[in-house]
């Protein structure tokens, strides 16, 4: 079967642990908590960076970017993971392995760019403080961002590709828990030298000359702080300073070790333990390191928690905040038992784990704006947020509206035409019921 077969492709099989079930079940114990405390921890950085003016600096704009890259990073592939260390089901779509591979390359190549730009910004910190607001400018550091952005982008766009276009023969296993770059060229029936030989060229441009960078920056940062007389300015330096080298010292040691090697040379389960490392660990690690090192996110979140909002804002945060963060679980912990539990595999639970979704977006278009008024003076939202907030709300009422009433017709048949129930509320009704729910509500909003 030759590389044209392989574009008719309509899944890959992801062999992850699945020769391991016990090591299966330990992982999905571990990583769906550490899941969702990264989605917390890096939801409260973004969140106190933006609402407390005392961090509205170069560092902490640059440290809502990098939160939001591991938000982005690890939701790319760790709810695939789950759902394959939780059953049988191993298998990824085509359309889904191509949007894992080009996610996960281009945040991954824009991490490690904002890392330099972050070791940048200490650096001038540091070594021109009197200079440090002219030079780091909100100019700069808008182009230093979209600088990042623009060449990870670029080299995902680049890398991709070339490596979903490999011809593979019609292997479709796919030897790693997510669609990454070494695991799909080792699937390949041909000569993949030229291909490594561009990862390794642009693994260069994209991982090593920003290490070198903020090697040297560190170099002149640790020159200047042993020049200083001030004690507490060196303990200060060292605080801000020392969380960041260490967020490199973790994500850039398994980068290195993975995308300096593509291909065979690597060993397959050292490879997915440290892709799980990067992808799991580090981003959680990350705001507990800018948190606990970190004096002024600390003195930030008492003030947001304890500070001048008012007593009542405070709990009416902390009310919704945790209610918000129960609907979401139990919303996820419903779908995620539907798909996996083949006796459930019915219209009625089908409908309702649509209800579900419908129910975990609609709650987030308003309520974390909500829940961050609460603690700001200020209550204002863009004129394109209030767009999109009122289009997806509207469009998400008219679907259950409609989703409800559909479910209501299940139960109809279901009680008043047991016999021919089956045949009435057949897979493609199900589904012709669904689509119209959503592009109906779509259409009228």
């Amino acid at each position: 079967m030759g590389a044209a077969n392989d574009s008719t492709f309509s899944h890959f099989i992801l062999v992850g642990f699945s020769d391991r079930p016990q090591l299966e079940r330990v992982l999905f114990a571990v990583i769906l908590p550490a899941y969702l405390l990264t989605l917390l921890g890096n939801s409260t950085i973004i969140l106190v960076s933006r609402l407390d003016p005392h961090l509205h600096t170069p560092m902490y704009f640059f440290l809502t970017h990098l939160s939001f890259l591991d938000l982005s990073f690890t939701s790319s592939s760790i709810p695939q993971l789950l759902y394959n260390l939780s059953g049988q089901d191993k298998t990824i779509s085509y359309v889904g392995c191509a949007l894992q591979l080009v996610l996960f390359l281009g945040l991954g190549g824009v991490e490690c760019l904002l890392l330099a730009v972050m070791a940048y910004d200490r650096f001038v910190a540091v070594c021109k403080p009197l200079h440090y607001m002219v030079i780091m400018s909100p100019r700069l550091c808008l182009i230093l961002v979209s600088l990042a952005w623009g060449c990870g982008v670029a080299n995902s766009l680049i890398m991709s590709p070339m490596t979903l276009w490999l011809p593979r023969c019609g292997y479709r296993r796919v030897d790693h828990f997510l669609c990454e770059m070494p695991a799909l060229i080792r699937m390949a029936c041909t000569n993949t030298a030229v291909i490594e030989g561009i990862a390794f060229i642009l693994a260069i441009g994209i991982v090593l000359s920003p290490l070198v960078f903020i090697l040297v920056s560190y170099f002149y940062i640790v020159r200047a702080v042993l020049s200083m007389q001030s004690s507490s300015g060196r303990h200060k330096v060292f605080n801000t300073c020392g969380s960041h080298l260490t967020v490199v010292s973790l994500f850039y040691g398994n980068i290195i070790y993975m995308y300096m090697q593509p291909g065979t040379s690597s060993s397959k389960d050292q490879g997915k333990f440290l892709t799980l490392f990067y992808n799991m660990v580090t981003p959680l690690l990350n705001p507990l390191i800018y948190t606990l090192r970190n004096k002024e996110v600390k003195g930030a979140l008492r003030r947001l928690i304890w500070g001048n909002y008012g007593q009542m804002d405070t709990v009416l945060f902390t009310v919704i905040a945790i209610l918000f963060a129960v609907a979401l679980i139990g919303n996820i912990t419903l779908v995620h038992l539907i798909r996996l539990d083949r006796r459930l595999h019915t219209p009625m639970y089908f409908l309702l784990s649509q209800l579900s979704i419908i129910n975990m977006m609609y709650i987030s278009t308003t309520v974390p704006k909500m829940a961050a008024n609460f603690l700001s003076d200020t209550k204002t939202i863009s004129f394109l947020g209030c767009e999109i907030q009122t289009f997806v709300f509207v469009s998400l009422g008219g679907s259950e509206a409609l989703l409800l009433g559909f479910m209501s017709y299940d139960r109809y048949l279901a009680i008043c035409q047991p016999l021919h129930y089956p045949v009435l509320m057949s897979r493609k009704i199900c589904c012709s019921m669904v689509t119209c729910a959503w592009s109906s509500s779509s259409i009228n909003a």
